[in-house]
């Protein structure tokens, strides 16, 4: 592959990211997250360049430079704790059903899935926020966390849609309740 071709696969793949920001409304969408930002560059341009990045399969290290931000604005954003990641997301998936809504065959029927997994830690013994939970399976209690996970997917189709997955854990080994750890 030519120079000229990869550059204009990249060219390619910005705009379908940008098309896709569009179709979604993010601008509107992260400032319900974000709210307003005053300075050289918004929200949305950091997400559609780190997409972008993402999806040729670089890190952040071997990204090509931006001319308005370098990789350490893009960490500082994503580090910055007034962003509501799970909001945001939630927000972008609410979108992107509405869209895809009118896709779907009237026959079949949408659907959200609601998983609570058990990831157990029984050998571990000074993990962070490790608690006793409760393993509805085996009826005992085991070392662990809980990952509640949110999906959406149509009837009789294979394809499943992860919107949410948020740890579930509690900071006192000896509690048996769970309380949110990721908000």
């Amino acid at each position: 592959m030519s120079i000229i071709e990869h550059h204009q696969e990249e060219l390619d793949l910005s705009q379908t990211i940008h098309g896709f920001s569009k179709l979604i409304g993010f601008s509107k969408l992260s400032t319900h997250v974000y709210g307003r930002h005053h300075g050289e560059f918004s929200l949305i341009q950091i997400i559609e360049w780190l997409l972008t990045t993402k999806f040729l399969g670089r890190s952040l290290y071997r990204a090509q430079p931006n001319p308005r931000f370098t990789t350490r604005t893009v960490r500082n954003y994503l580090n910055d704790g007034r962003t509501n990641w799970q909001r945001l997301t939630c927000m972008i998936a609410q979108a992107l059903i509405k869209y895809l809504h009118h896709f779907i065959d009237s026959r079949r029927r949408l659907t959200f899935i609601l998983d609570d997994t058990l990831i157990t830690r029984d050998t571990a013994k000074q993990t962070e926020l490790l608690a006793r939970t409760f393993d509805h399976d085996n009826g005992i209690y085991k070392k662990g966390f809980r990952a509640l996970t949110l999906a959406c997917s149509v009837q009789f189709d294979e394809h499943v849609f992860e919107i949410l997955v948020v740890l579930l854990s509690h900071n006192r080994s000896s509690s048996n309740h769970t309380l949110m750890l990721l908000y």
